[in-house]
C-alpha cells in the first residue's frame, strides 16, 4: 500500500508539472503572437512561406506562381513568372530593364513590394534619366549564388535584360535547399512554427552570448550569434561550396558578355576576407565589386543601425534599409556610366 501511495504521488506531480508547462508554453505562445518580442514573427513567417514554394530540380525551388498573401507582416503578390514583382509584358519604346538577382534582401522580406530596393532604385534612375527604366525582381528567399545563375540562364535571359546586378549576402554560401535540410528533422520544423519556441530560443542564446561577450550591446548581440552559426570555414580557395560561387558568378559574366549586357555584383555588408575572395573573381573576369556598407557612408554613420532593420531577430533592411540601398546602388551604376544607350536628363 505504501509503494502504491509513493508511485501515486509522483503521478499526481507530473500531471502537475505537466498541466503547468503547457500552461505557460500557451502563455507564452499567446504573448509571442499579440506582442511579437524582438521580432520573432520570423521564424514562423518564414516557415509559412517555405511552405508555400515549388520544390523543383534543378534550381532547387521557385516561388508558387500567382501567389498571394500575408507573410512577414505585409501582403505578398507573386506574379505569372514566380517573381515578386508586377507582370511583365513586352518592353515598351526604349525602355532600358534591369534584372535584379539575389535572394530575400531584394525579395523585401518585412517590406511592401513598392519600398523594396529594386522598386525604389527604378523610382530613383526615372527621375535621372529620359527614357523608361524597369526594373525586374529576381530575388527568392534563401537563394545562393548557383540558384541565381540557373534563374538567369532560365528565366532572366527571356525578358531582354540591359543590364544584370547581382546583390551577394555572407549565407550564399550556404547549398540550394539548405533551409528545408534544416527542417527535415520534425523537432526542428515544429520550432519553427511556434512563437513561444523561438522566444525560448532567442532567450537560450541573448543568454548564452551575454555571457560570451558581457561588454557588446543588444544590437550587436545578433550579428555575433548568426555569424557563430554560419559554416565561414566554406570560404576558401580549396573549398567546393566556394568554388560552385567562384563558377557560377563566372558562368554568369561569360553569357552576359556574349549578349554585351553589363553585369555588376553588389556585397552587402560582406566581411573583408569574404569581399577579397570575390574581388578575385570580380578581377580575374572583368566586371565590376562594390561592398554596400551603409554605415560606412557619412549620411548614415552616425546614425543606429538597428533603425533600418526590420527587427532584432529579422535583420532584412525595413522600408528605410531599402530606400538606402537603392540610393548607393543608383549612385554607383551612374559612376559605372552602365545607362549609355540613355540620356541623363539635365536639371
Amino acid at each position: 500500500m505504501n509503494h502504491y501511495n509513493y508511485w501515486n504521488k509522483w503521478v499526481k506531480i507530473g500531471k502537475v508539472f505537466f498541466i503547468q508547462v503547457v500552461i505557460i508554453f500557451s502563455l507564452l505562445e499567446i504573448i509571442g503572437r499579440i506582442f511579437d518580442p524582438l521580432g520573432i514573427s520570423y521564424y514562423p513567417e518564414m516557415a509559412s512561406y517555405l511552405d508555400t514554394l515549388i520544390l523543383e530540380e534543378p534550381i532547387g525551388y521557385r516561388n508558387r506562381p500567382n501567389l498571394q498573401g500575408k507573410f512577414f507582416g505585409t501582403a505578398v503578390v507573386i506574379n505569372s513568372l514566380g517573381l515578386r514583382d508586377r507582370e511583365v509584358v513586352a518592353p515598351v519604346a526604349n525602355e532600358f530593364r534591369i534584372l535584379v538577382l539575389g535572394d530575400s534582401v531584394p525579395f523585401g522580406v518585412g517590406v511592401q513590394y513598392e519600398a523594396s530596393f529594386p522598386y525604389q532604385l527604378e523610382k530613383i534612375l526615372n527621375t535621372q534619366f529620359k527614357g523608361p527604366i524597369r526594373t525586374l525582381n529576381m530575388g527568392v528567399p534563401s537563394y545562393n549564388t548557383e540558384q541565381e545563375w540557373i534563374q538567369l540562364q532560365t528565366l532572366g535571359m527571356t525578358l531582354r535584360p540591359n543590364l544584370v546586378i547581382l546583390l551577394f549576402v555572407s549565407n550564399d554560401i550556404e547549398p540550394k535547399k539548405w533551409v528545408f535540410d534544416k527542417r527535415q528533422v520534425w523537432y526542428t520544423n515544429l520550432a519553427q512554427r511556434s512563437y513561444a519556441t523561438s522566444l525560448l530560443f532567442i532567450l537560450y542564446r541573448e543568454l548564452n552570448q551575454r555571457l560570451a561577450h558581457p561588454s557588446f550591446s543588444l544590437t550587436e548581440l545578433l550579428p555575433v550569434a548568426y555569424a557563430e552559426e554560419m559554416d565561414w570555414h566554406h570560404y576558401q580557395l580549396g573549398d567546393e561550396r566556394w568554388q560552385a560561387i567562384d563558377q557560377s558568378l563566372t558562368a554568369m559574366n561569360a553569357l552576359l558578355r556574349r549578349y554585351q549586357i553589363p553585369f555588376v555584383v553588389f556585397t552587402y555588408q560582406a566581411a573583408d576576407f569574404i569581399f577579397n575572395l570575390l574581388y578575385q573573381v570580380s578581377d580575374r573576369e572583368g566586371f565590376p565589386l562594390i561592398n554596400l556598407v551603409l554605415w560606412q557612408d557619412p549620411r548614415w554613420s552616425n546614425q543606429n543601425p538597428s533603425q533600418y532593420v526590420n527587427s532584432h531577430v529579422d535583420q532584412h533592411p525595413n522600408v528605410a534599409g531599402h530606400l538606402i540601398l537603392a540610393t548607393l546602388i543608383a549612385e554607383n551604376l551612374m559612376k559605372l556610366k552602365v545607362f549609355n544607350p540613355i540620356k541623363e536628363l539635365t536639371h
